[in-house]
Order: C-alpha cells, then sequence, then structure tokens
C-alpha cells in the first residue's frame, strides 16, 4: 500500500475510534449533566434517543454532502461543529440548550465517524487486491 492509502486508512480508523469512544463513554457524564441541569432521567434519555435517530436520518445527507463537497470537508466541518456543541451545555446549562446540543452534537458526532464517508474514502485509496 502507498503512503497516502496508509494515512487514509490510520485516519479513518482514528476518527471511528475516537468518536466510538465518546459515544461509549457519554453514560459516565449522565448523572453528572442530571444533576446540573435538572433535565430529568427520562428526558435526558429521551434527548440521547432522538440523537441517535438523528444519526441514522442524517446519514444520507452526510454521504451526498461528502460526494458533492469531498469527504474532509464534511468531516472537518462535523468535527468544528462536535466540539462547539459539545461545549455549549457547559457555557449555557439550560435544560433547552443542552438537549438542542446534545442531539446536534449526536448528528455532528455522526457525520465526523460515518462509516459511509470514512469507507468510501478508504475504498478509494486503498487499490484492490
Amino acid at each position: 500500500m502507498d503512503p497516502v492509502a496508509w494515512r487514509v486508512t490510520l485516519s479513518a480508523a482514528a476518527l471511528m475510534l475516537l468518536m466510538a469512544g465518546t459515544r461509549s463513554a457519554f453514560g459516565l457524564f449522565v448523572s453528572p449533566i442530571n444533576s446540573a441541569t435538572g433535565i430529568g432521567l427520562g428526558t435526558l434519555s429521551l434527548v440521547l434517543a432522538l440523537g441517535q435517530l438523528g444519526i441514522g436520518l442524517t446519514q444520507p445527507l452526510v454521504g451526498a454532502a461528502a460526494a458533492r463537497f469531498g469527504a474532509t470537508r464534511v468531516i472537518v466541518l462535523g468535527a468544528l461543529s462536535f466540539a462547539v456543541l459539545s461545549a455549549l451545555p457547559a457555557a449555557w446549562p439550560l435544560p433547552v440548550v443542552v438537549a438542542a446540543a446534545l442531539i446536534a452534537s449526536a448528528i455532528c458526532g455522526g457525520a465526523v465517524s460515518s462509516n459511509g464517508v470514512l469507507v468510501a474514502e478508504v475504498g478509494r485509496a486503498v487499490p484492490a487486491p
């Protein structure tokens, strides 16, 4: 494999691992978010479920955007949006803001680590056997 293919493959793997870690570790932050905002565990669970639904509903749009504008732009925009939206609840801890930020950050995180986008880029970079 050439160096470009290695870079693309390792970058895609790192992004998938990073976003899988943030999704897996989020359970550690449910109680502190509930305590800080008073949003309630039921509402917080609904918000997180809506974020997962949003990921599934927006994947075709993310794929289309990556095909039109390039995967790098979609990933960078998703990562920047994810960073801002992840910091928003700490800066503005109102329940409505926290809920909207959690849903939107899940969708942006899905754009960063979209299997369709990342695997397609790896498929373009790695030659067929």
